[in-house]
Formats: C-alpha cells, structure tokens, sequence
C-alpha cells in the first residue's frame, strides 16, 4: 500500500513516480487524493492504469482535473481488467450500485467534489461492460442509480455505452442530471434500442427539449404513429419515470401530486406519452394489459402527446375509463 495523499504531488512529480509503480508487482492500494496532479499528473496515472496489473484500489479524488484530463483517464480503464475500486467506485461483486447524489453533505461534497467526473464515468461504464471481462464477479450489478452527479450529455454517452453492453443491471436511475439535455437523450435511445434488459428507467429533469424526447420516444414507441423506418424499438421496457402499465389495473398521474411532482415535474414528456401510449396496447401479449383506468389530467400533454396515448388507447381492450382535461390538447 502506498498512501501519498495530500502531499503536494504535482505532474511532475507524478512523471517520475509513474514508471516504479508500474514496474510494481505487489502494490495493491495507491491513494494519491487531493494533490494538484492536472493534467501531466493524469497522463503518468493513465500510464499507470494501463501498464500496471497489480493495483486493485486507485484513489485520486479531487486531483485538479480537467475534462481533458479527465478523458485521457476515461481512457485507459478499457485496457485495464486487475482494478476494482476507483475514487470509492465498486462495480465488481456488488448487486446494487448507488453513487447518488455525491455532491449532498458537506463531506461528500469536500470529498468528491460535487460530481461525477468523466474519468469517474468512464471507469463505471467500463466495469459495467460485462462483453469478455476477464472475471463473472461483475455480471451481478441489478440496480444502478447514479442521480443528482452533474452528469452531462458526453458522460451521459459515456456510460450509456457502458451499459447499452450489459446484461444484468434491470434498474437504472439517471434522472436530477439537468446537464445531459438532448445529448444524454440521444445516448438513452441508442441504450434502449439495444438493451433489452433494463425493466425500471429513470430519466425525470435531465433538461431534455422536445427534440430529446422525440429522440427516446422513436425507440420506446414501436408501432406508434412515432414509428419510422430503420427505428430499431425497445419493447421490454417496464416502468419509465415511474409509469408503470403492465399487470396494473389503475394509473392515476393526474398532475402527479405530492413527492411526485417534485421529483418528476407536473408535466408529461412525450417520451412519457409514447411510452404510456405503447403500453396499453391489448394487441401485444407480452405487456400483459389489465388497465381499467387512465387519468392524467393537468399534465401539460399536447396535441403531439396526446396523439401518441390516442394510438394506444385505440389498440386497447380493457380500459373503460379515461380522464384527459385540463390538458391543452389544442
């Protein structure tokens, strides 16, 4: 175990002591936190990442990174299979991973820094990636919830990639990152046109406009008015933003009251609407449609919206009730 935290290790520093720890064969821990690395100092601990095969717990929080520097580390962890922690990140082993909210406290804030950085990211997505991992311990992950990270529309693709090549993880939870906008939205479709594992998806105020919904609902609508030619489309799907159709007899999300509102906004995306839209068609066997009662009244749902719930409804045989006022259907 090495520990040189806080000590004042710059680039330089970093460079000469780069190549001995990748000569190492018995360094396990190396902590190298709040030192003024930069970017010099990321490129030697990329050398490091790729060269040395023993170094299974790698700390270096709040090492002065840019986003440049946080890329070249981004990097380097494909070509690395010995680390498992990284900046406290464990994938290996673990059935649930929750990095939410690493900004909120005052420690966590003072140790994290208040977000999840791009080398961060990239070290996640790449643990993630269960296609030809050396060891079975990371095909266990179930749950990830990386909310409230200040993740941004390049670490949003980052980790989508990640994930858009797993085959266990069936709850993701990614929304409260205003930061990822349309990118993030287009990387959540291309994940859902090629995931068919994830069943519970959470991506409420992620700062999408209407050209990122329309971007997720092309994947989640399959043979909705959405629909176009060379849309490849996610049907296993469960539960989106905390709409859930299958087995259920009643969806009341009229202005989505209390805890609700707060924490997905009053308003009904189109995503949203192509999904509920979707889900109640009775003419797919495979959603398993029992629903008797659709509110959603005071949700913000337009024309465009509400023609994707239209075409749903259309192609159901159970519902009997359905409530849409005070919507501007237009």
């Amino acid at each position: 175990e090495l520990n040189l935290e806080r000590n004042g290790v710059d680039g330089t520093a970093a460079y000469y002591l780069a190549p001995g720890i990748v000569a190492s064969k018995t360094l396990i821990t190396l902590q190298l936190s709040h030192n003024p690395l930069a970017h010099l100092g990321a490129t030697e601990l990329a050398n490091v990442i790729r060269g040395n095969k023993t170094v299974r717990t790698l700390r270096v929080l709040r090492g002065g990174f840019s986003r440049t520097a946080e890329h070249v580390l981004q990097m380097a962890f494909s070509s690395n299979d010995t680390l498992i922690d990284f900046n406290d990140i464990v994938v290996s082993g673990r059935i649930s991973v929750d990095l939410s909210g690493r900004q909120i406290g005052n420690r966590r804030q003072w140790l994290y820094g208040g977000r999840l950085g791009l080398h961060e990211i990239g070290f996640l997505a790449d643990r993630l990636n269960d296609t030809d991992r050396l060891f079975d311990v990371t095909r266990r992950c179930a749950a990830l919830n990386v909310e409230n990270n200040e993740i941004d529309g390049q670490g949003a693709g980052v980790l989508c990639e990640g994930l858009r090549h797993n085959t266990t993880v069936a709850t993701a939870r990614l929304g409260n990152n205003a930061g990822m906008g349309d990118a993030g939205a287009e990387a959540i479709a291309a994940l859902l046109a090629f995931n068919t594992g994830i069943y519970d998806l959470e991506v409420a105020k992620c700062g999408f406009t209407r050209v990122g919904e329309r971007c997720i609902a092309k994947v989640i609508a399959a043979g909705s008015v959405m629909e176009t030619s060379g849309v490849k489309s996610n049907t296993t799907l469960a539960t989106l933003n905390n709409i859930t159709v299958r087995s259920t007899t009643t969806i009341d999300i009229s202005g989505r009251p209390g805890w609700l509102e707060s924490r997905y906004g009053q308003r009904i995306g189109l995503h949203e609407a192509a999904f509920l839209g979707n889900r109640v068609r009775s003419d797919v066997t495979a959603y398993d449609v029992r629903l008797k009662s659709l509110k959603a009244e005071r949700n913000g749902m337009d024309a465009e919206a509400c023609s994707e719930v239209m075409d749903g409804v259309a192609a159901n045989g159970t519902l009997v009730e359905l409530q849409l006022s005070h919507n501007p259907l237009e």
